[in-house]
């Protein structure tokens, strides 16, 4: 199973040292971001650490704060392969500076805050060919499409790899990254101290997504609509699976295409059914293959069925919240779940 990466954002030895601490019970390995700090002590910090550890020293050309001599920039890398760490992250056009790296594994990464290129995979390849033991690529969605390129990614490689986008609209990525091999995925450890646009505390790793749980036989459901990451369907929808321990997970979809072409790009990965919010309710008709006699009479679609490859339409209508998520769930899982446990669900939540 992947793993979960929390990075810390301390500014000097002293906080690093006391996040270090609080991450290792939520996450199973750290990022030490040098780049973020005013100072820090190497050795203090990787001796007796109480969970494995990333060292990276990450430039302002991908994304970081180093903005001095590159080989300078490179030597607490080495350092920190001196004292033992785990993991040591390079860029990938400056791994010629570590020609040891003893037994700290490399990870050669690759990062691009405009755009998710549509050569992944070969930008994969050309990072493994720097002797890379992990990739890691880390690109922007401008779309959610984009997200479906870092899947297909990950299905083809060879080597270890870690890949997701960033910004809001990969935030699927950073959860089902897991079910398609990548290595690991970050997480921040509290709200506003992650290092990367995008990123969603460890706690809603575990305890909303079970992110810990997620294999290649996670069936995915998602919730179409706009500003809905915080929508207490994801809340609720994710709880009642893992009430009936179902592997599965519900994940908001952001509309920044046309809908059709939105639910027939994700047949890819398979997604079993969407929730279907206003205002895309009408143009869903037009997105599905086949409509259920509910939604040819309403004239609008808010829940959709991948029915063995089709996609199907239709209107359940809404006698009130609870008892449209249980009729969704039925349809989707075939199975009753009761209001009452609905309820208990959305009050908890």
């Amino acid at each position: 199973m992947s793993m979960i990466c929390v990075p810390l954002t301390g500014l000097d030895t002293e906080a690093t040292l006391a996040s270090l601490k609080k991450a290792a019970e939520v996450a199973d390995l750290v990022e030490i971001r040098l780049d973020l700090m005013r100072e820090y002590d190497l050795s203090r910090l990787l001796t007796n650490r109480p969970c494995p550890v990333i060292v990276t020293n990450r430039p302002v050309r991908e994304g970081g704060r180093y903005s001095g001599d590159e080989e300078k920039r490179v030597m607490p890398l080495r350092e920190a392969i001196r004292l033992g760490a785990d993991y040591v992250d390079i860029e990938h056009d400056s791994t010629h500076f570590i020609r040891d790296r003893q037994k700290t594994k490399l990870i050669v990464s690759y990062h691009n805050f405009q755009e998710t290129p549509r050569d992944l995979i070969q930008i994969q390849a050309k990072l493994k060919a720097y002797g890379a033991d992990i990739v890691k690529v880390a690109v922007w969605a401008k779309d959610t499409l984009d997200n479906l390129i870092v899947f297909d990614m990950l299905r083809r490689c060879d080597v270890p790899t870690i890949a997701l986008c960033m910004g809001e609209l990969g935030l699927m990525s950073r959860v089902l990254s897991p079910k398609f091999g990548s290595f690991l995925t970050f997480a921040s450890l509290d709200e506003g101290t992650g290092s990367a646009p995008g990123q969603i505390t460890a706690q809603k790793m575990l305890h909303l997504y079970h992110t810990n749980l997620i294999n290649e036989d996670t069936k995915v459901y998602g919730l179409i609509g706009d500003s809905i990451t915080h929508s207490p369907l994801i809340s609720a929808f994710n709880a009642a699976f893992y009430e009936y321990r179902l592997n599965a997970r519900y994940l908001p979809f952001p509309v920044s295409c046309s809908l059709k072409k939105l639910v027939r790009a994700f047949k890819a990965i398979e997604v079993g059914g969407y929730s279907v919010l206003p205002p895309y309710q009408e143009a869903a008709l037009k997105a599905v293959e086949a409509l259920h006699s509910s939604a040819e009479s309403a004239r609008k679609v808010d829940t959709i069925v991948n029915q063995d490859g089709q996609l199907e339409g239709y209107a359940l209508g809404r006698e009130g919240f609870s008892e449209m998520i249980a009729m969704q769930f039925r349809l989707w899982m075939g199975i009753d779940a009761p209001v009452e446990l609905i309820n208990g669900i959305l009050n908890s939540s």
